[in-house]
Order: C-alpha cells, then sequence, then structure tokens
C-alpha cells in the first residue's frame, strides 16, 4: 500500500521517493507524521476516497491544484501546511480539499499532533478575488482544533494557474478550547 512502512521499518519505495523529493524540508529530519513515520495509510485512504466520492459535485472540466504554506504562530510555532484540492469550473465553483496540517512542540498542553481534513466549501468569485465557506472534518482533536467538526473559510486571489489565500479551520466556539487555524497557502491548478 502506498505510504506504507513496511514491519522491517523501512519505508516502501513510493514513501522513500516522496521523503527523497520532498526537499529541505524532510532533509532536516522531519517526517509527515512529526515522529519519524509517515502518516497512517488508512488515514490517506479515507481523504481519497471522501474526495474521489465528493467529485461528482465539481463539473468534470474543473482542476486539481496542490498547494503549501504556513500557519499562524501558536504558543510561538508555526507549522507547515499542505492541501490539495478539486475546484469546480462554475462562475461560483464548489472546492474539495483535503490537507496536512504538522506537528506543534510547544504549544500549552504538549505537543500537537499532525492534522489531517477533508472539506467543502463554496467559493464566491469576484473578477479574480474570492471568498470561500464551507464545513471540515478533521482526524484527530487537539489543543488547536478541539472538536472533529470544523467550518473552513478562506478569502484570496487567483491569477492564472496561481492562487494565494488565507484559510481559516476553525469550530467557531462551539465546543472546547478551539483556537483554530489560520494559514497562508500558495496553490498551482492544473
Amino acid at each position: 500500500m502506498v505510504g506504507m512502512v513496511r514491519q522491517t521499518g523501512r519505508p516502501d519505495r513510493f514513501t522513500a521517493l516522496l521523503h527523497r523529493s520532498a526537499g529541505a524540508y524532510f532533509a532536516h529530519g522531519h517526517r509527515l507524521d512529526g515522529q519519524g513515520g509517515v502518516v497512517h495509510p488508512f488515514r490517506l485512504g479515507v481523504l481519497v476516497a471522501v474526495l474521489v466520492l465528493a467529485a461528482p459535485i465539481c463539473r468534470a472540466d474543473g482542476g486539481l491544484g496542490v498547494g503549501g504554506g504556513v500557519t499562524d504562530r501558536i504558543d510561538g510555532e508555526g507549522t507547515v501546511a499542505l492541501t490539495v484540492s478539486w475546484l469546480g469550473a462554475a462562475r461560483h465553483p464548489w472546492e474539495l480539499s483535503a490537507g496536512y496540517l504538522g506537528r506543534r512542540e510547544r504549544v500549552e498542553r504538549g505537543p500537537g499532533p499532525v492534522t489531517v481534513f477533508v472539506a467543502i466549501s463554496k467559493r464566491l468569485v469576484w473578477r479574480r478575488w474570492f471568498v470561500s465557506a464551507g464545513i471540515a472534518a478533521i482526524d484527530r482533536k487537539s489543543e488547536v482544533l478541539s472538536s472533529y467538526g470544523q467550518f473552513y473559510t478562506g478569502a484570496g486571489y487567483a491569477a492564472g494557474a496561481w492562487t494565494l489565500s488565507v484559510r481559516h479551520i476553525s469550530n467557531g466556539d462551539t465546543g472546547g478550547r478551539n483556537r483554530g487555524e489560520t494559514f497562508a497557502l500558495l496553490e498551482y491548478r492544473f
């Protein structure tokens, strides 16, 4: 299975290639789960399945995008944000996203885990500017995101294949101490 670490403790060929090609981030000893391993294959499978099943909401001529960015600092520490998304081709398109928010070591009540999310949002477009709002689900609760159900909002500017946006995930104070995650995201759409 893609992304699995075999019982020998060595990653499979795809995972090894992914780690080699990810550049300086991985060269400094970082891994996708923040603990020296990779994101659990079941979580990746669930994210892919949700995106595939929800894809009919988007028109077939939409575009696939990949993005990367940084989160706002919480307790003096930021982290990496990575996304894969599908954007419909309508004037005000639906967007399906799956994302990864890296581990934080210094949050108030101990290390914050890696967070994986899936989201669906509606984008309202005016010229090249847009705002979006929708819902998201995360794979685990933490000090930063304290419930499984979240709101997913954003605003940005799209120029050709490139999009620069600010995104926010939060439960809107509907339960727990939910600080929320805000991140700047640069995306390239195919």
